[in-house]
């Protein structure tokens, strides 16, 4: 067992952090159960275990862990107040660290609940994604992979206002449909306020625009390459449900960082902009 400050608790710290989590529970904190589970050839390939030996390092991953505890901590305002104890099972097919969290005193917003007044215990999803991104940077580096991907995705913004001065009949036909779509008042083109229906419109003109796009193709390849290496590093992070927010979606159709997020923008501006151009050369009536 380890936690924030020591890698090897002693029986005597074990005691003591037992009775601050009884204190914990009579004031009515919650506790935050976490789980990281990994396959074993993630661990071969971030030489954190030798299956030859059968040895495993564990200060990489208590490192990860701190990071991603503190992590947590910040995002979820509880640096003044938490306490986690963490430890590392080896008696299973995947290594995988277990993870508990409370607060010496309650600082999380009462809700009522079944005629009580309890602590919410739900945490942002957005600190879940931080969680096991933090611990996945530790043991890897990524940091070339993720900015190849920043660059493509700049640079689509740029192609797909070029795509849209030579659109093809079927992207003229999405674009007649998506303009009787779109609200009247035009400081309302914006992704964010896209109906379903809108947004389904949109889509498929990207992919129409996209199409044959090499470099859009290869954001796509990308993406799904650190997908499969996420899925490889870490299992579930626990959350009393599964996370259902890949990374790949996250990068394809995520808010607001995904392509098609960010090319609907640039598609809407490039309609705003056409929409004033053709005021401005429009004759007054005699």
């Amino acid at each position: 067992m380890f936690n924030l400050t020591n890698a090897d608790l002693t029986v005597a710290e074990v005691r003591k952090i037992k009775k601050q989590f009884q204190n914990a529970q009579a004031n009515g904190s919650v506790m935050f159960k976490d789980i990281i589970s990994f396959q074993t050839e993630a661990l071969i390939a971030a030489g954190v275990y030798n299956p030859y030996t059968d040895k495993l390092n564990r200060q990489p991953l208590i490192d990860a862990s701190r990071a991603m505890l503190k992590e947590m901590y910040r995002r979820e305002h509880l640096e003044a107040t938490a306490i986690t104890v963490c430890e590392i099972h080896y008696n299973t097919n995947h290594f995988h660290i277990h993870y508990a969290t409370v607060e010496t005193k309650n600082t999380r917003r009462l809700m009522e609940i079944d005629g009580k007044r309890q602590p919410r215990g739900k945490r942002k999803e957005s600190t879940l994604q931080a969680m096991k991104s933090t611990f996945a940077n530790y043991l890897f580096d990524r940091s070339y992979e993720l900015e190849q991907l920043a660059k493509l995705r700049d640079g689509l913004r740029e192609a797909v206002k070029i795509r849209f001065d030579t659109k093809t009949p079927k992207a003229d036909t999405l674009l007649v449909v998506l303009k009787s779509l779109l609200p009247p008042n035009k400081s309302l083109w914006n992704s964010k306020n896209l109906s379903t229906e809108c947004q389904s419109i949109m889509n498929e003109l990207i992919d129409e625009l996209m199409k044959n796009n090499p470099e859009f193709n290869q954001y796509q390849r990308l993406a799904m390459q650190e997908n499969d290496h996420r899925q490889l590093l870490y299992g579930q992070l626990a959350t009393g449900k599964e996370n259902q927010n890949s990374f790949y979606e996250g990068r394809m159709h995520g808010k607001p960082d995904g392509i098609y997020y960010r090319l609907s923008n640039s598609i809407l501006a490039e309609l705003r902009k056409n929409s004033q151009t053709q005021k401005r050369c429009r004759k007054p009536s005699s």
